[in-house]
């Protein structure tokens, strides 16, 4: 099987924080089928071979076989001390599982069964009023049978697991990647490790009753305390607002451009090529890696709501519980511009926030006025503190990551020099009642 390439840029992005990479397939489902049990004409021969004849081939000889399968297993569990136990219906089976697994690193075999009623395709023996047989079909809709569950340890694979019915003509199997990758680790004597794991599936059922507003209350705390637990966040703490539209929730006027506009200023030949549309608006406060970002927060609101209260709760919930002085600067537009909520930021948080003006805002006459009357100061960017190694790293990693900062240490040595950057000057404004904090004016 050949290396899975990634199709984006991400690993390049976060490679400060990478300690190692591996390409490998996240879940493998095999499904075995008995071929002579696909088909009615299959099945009865099957069964004349293993019986000697169809005269016991009916419904209830399959459900004796079904019953038979149940007791010799449930009785070879008993003998060979496996637990064997029924689940009922929305139990996780995964994690009763894991609960189970042996805690000796030798085990081998299984070590777990595990029952539950699921929908299967059952084969209904239909007669004529002769006795004889005169069709084999599957059940429609397919009825709820008993569904066995072996867990397993294999030397190569880790956990897997395989499922049957009975009688046994479909069986799937599963398997996980990322556990035969760090049993090869182990045998090579690579230093592998392994924090969690999950797929599709488990996502599907874990979210599957959460609520849009639970949804983004979890985004916005949880997860970003789990991301500054690793040291996610760039010590420059740049973060800024995003705000476009999305399809959804209230209904708009727009342009031909899909812009947002006032139906009632709009002239005749604007009227016409404007157009109504549902939608919602997506507020995000996003901080800056490098050449990348990534979403600190987020909020859905109706498309017609106002994003600056919405995105001053984010910035307030982020700094809740991420903490203070995580965020250093943000960078806002125009339509964020409030002196009380602004003075905040700077008062509480120590949050500097960067506004873009134009000439038309008395901002920029007052700035470059105050030009002429004393000299502005150079201005330049602090130097970022140097990042602290991860804890609990393993010393061949520790010798790899030293030889990599080496690497590129004499790969930048023969660089040319950068250009000269721009230089910035700053000046000082007077407070107001409406920005207690008096603001500072840069021009490059």
């Amino acid at each position: 099987m050949n290396a899975i390439k990634p199709s984006d840029d991400l690993p390049g992005y976060y490679a400060d924080l990478l300690e190692g990479a591996y390409d490998c397939v996240d879940r493998i489902v095999v499904n075995a089928y008995f071929p002579l049990g696909q088909t009615g004409e299959g099945l009865r021969s099957w069964w004349r071979a293993w019986q000697g004849g169809d005269k016991t081939l009916s419904d209830a000889g399959m459900k004796a076989i079904a019953g038979d399968f149940a007791r010799c297993l449930k009785a070879w569990c008993q003998k060979q001390e496996i637990p064997f136990i029924p689940c009922q219906s929305g139990e996780d089976k995964h994690a009763l599982a894991e609960s189970l697994l042996p805690k000796d690193p030798a085990f081998r075999g299984a070590f777990a069964v595990l029952t539950a009623r699921a929908p299967a395709p059952v084969w209904q023996v239909q007669f004529n009023r002769h006795g004889q047989i005169v069709n084999l079909r599957h059940h429609a809709p397919w009825p709820y049978v008993q569904h066995y569950y072996f867990r397993i340890v294999d030397p190569e694979w880790g956990t897997s697991w395989c499922a049957c019915v009975a009688p046994a003509f479909w069986r799937p199997g599963g398997l996980n990647g990322h556990e035969w990758v760090q049993r090869q680790g182990i045998r090579r004597h690579t230093s592998f490790c392994q924090e969690g794991n999950c797929d599709q599936d488990f996502l599907r059922k874990f979210v599957n009753d959460v609520t849009a507003p639970e949804w983004m209350e979890w985004f916005n705390g949880p997860v970003q305390q789990a991301f500054q637990s690793y040291g996610f966040f760039d010590p420059a703490g740049v973060f800024m607002s995003d705000n476009p539209a999305y399809e959804g929730s209230v209904v708009m006027w727009f342009d031909e451009h899909n812009h947002p506009v006032d139906y009632e200023k709009l002239t005749a030949p604007e009227r016409k090529k404007a157009h109504r549309e549902r939608c919602y608006k997506l507020v995000s406060l996003l901080h800056l890696r490098g050449d990348s970002y990534v979403y600190a927060g987020l909020a859905v609101v109706p498309g017609n709501a106002h994003e600056d209260p919405v995105l001053w709760e984010l910035v307030d919930n982020f700094v809740r519980h991420v903490g203070r002085g995580m965020i250093k600067l943000l960078i806002l537009d125009r339509g964020f511009i409030d002196g009380p909520r602004i003075t905040r930021c700077k008062t509480e948080w120590g949050i500097d926030v960067l506004l873009p003006v134009k000439k038309n805002m008395d901002i920029w006459t007052d700035a470059w006025a105050l030009a002429k009357q004393a000299p502005w100061q150079p201005w330049s960017s602090p130097a970022a503190p140097p990042k602290a190694p991860p804890p609990n790293r393993p010393e061949a990693i520790v010798h790899q990551e030293l030889k990599r900062q080496k690497t590129l240490a004499t790969q930048a040595a023969k660089e040319p020099p950068p250009p000269p950057k721009r230089r910035s000057h700053a000046r000082s404004f007077v407070p107001s009642r409406a920005a207690p904090v008096g603001p500072n004016a840069r021009l490059r």
